[in-house]
């Protein structure tokens, strides 16, 4: 629970109860669902937080998890043992840093809808930093997250079409711009044969990762209840 004043501790019992029951092992608070308390909420918060999401998603495997820098969470300790804490980003990137570790080893986390509480505190927090030093960490993440999950833990048809895909599509783009500067210096224009060589590859390409994506999220770690 974070020290700011902005997690209601009468949500704590509802928080935990997930671990308790043995049916998640990381819990964690959303604010998004409840809309009144969103209203409250800064807008270049809110913003930031919805487009910060969906990259935390891709990276952690948690398409399910919203409220995804939320620092009011509750963990097993069974799980906490197995983390290699000093891994763990010391900064804001703190509460996806964990996400992301939770992810690679396949445990369960549950959404917990908590109302935050917004008053007139001033925030340390700097949008421009964040904005600076999120996406690389999201990407090293991200590509540690399929190393090890698609490579290492197993291998499966994700792996091949992220095999296929990312060189396809690589090659695509780059040979596409390749060419298209070509034309644009020489002023002759590229024929359909060599435009068919970029985007072909491309296309393919594209397919192949959207199908690696699919798979990703049919693969959200889960508990029979």
């Amino acid at each position: 629970m974070d020290g700011d004043g902005q997690m209601n501790p009468e949500y704590l019992d509802k928080l935990i109860m997930p671990i308790i029951e043995k049916k998640a092992d990381y819990a964690k608070g959303n604010r998004f669902y409840d809309f009144n308390a969103l209203q409250s909420m800064p807008k270049i918060r809110l913003i930031g937080n919805g487009i910060l999401s969906f990259f935390t998603k891709a990276a952690s495997v948690y398409w399910n998890i919203t409220d995804v820098v939320n620092g009011y969470t509750a963990i097993s300790g069974n799980v906490l043992k197995n983390l290699n804490l000093s891994k763990l980003n010391e900064g804001y990137f703190f509460e996806i840093n964990i996400l992301i570790q939770i992810g690679i080893a396949g445990y369960v986390v549950y959404d917990i809808p908590i109302p935050a509480v917004y008053r007139d505190e001033t925030s340390n927090m700097r949008i421009m930093q964040i904005l600076a030093a999120f996406p690389f960490l999201l990407f090293i993440e991200l590509c540690k997250r399929i190393f090890y999950r698609y490579f290492i833990y197993d291998f499966n048809m994700a792996s091949i079409y992220i095999m296929l895909g990312l060189p396809m599509t690589t090659w695509g783009i780059a040979f596409g711009i390749y060419r298209w500067s070509v034309g644009i210096a020489t002023g002759i224009p590229n024929s359909a044969g060599t435009t068919f060589l970029s985007v072909l590859p491309l296309i393919l390409g594209v397919q192949f990762l959207l199908q690696a994506i699919n798979i990703d999220i049919a693969n959200i770690p889960f508990k029979n209840q």
